[in-house]
């Protein structure tokens, strides 16, 4: 799950950065690359296991 939201922020960071776009502080593409790398962090850390499933 957070491998999946990890490679949708890296996308949109790389396009972003591609189009030259990027006016807004918080969608820059620097933040998009630390939001993925939080999210892979997660995913890597396994804490997806940690949330129950109903």
């Amino acid at each position: 799950m957070f491998a999946i939201l990890a490679a949708v922020a890296y996308l949109l960071g790389f396009i972003e950065q591609g189009s030259g776009s990027h006016t807004s502080a918080w969608f820059s593409p620097m933040a998009m690359l630390l939001i993925g790398s939080f999210f892979l962090v997660l995913h890597v850390a396994g804490v997806d296991r940690w949330i129950p499933r109903p």
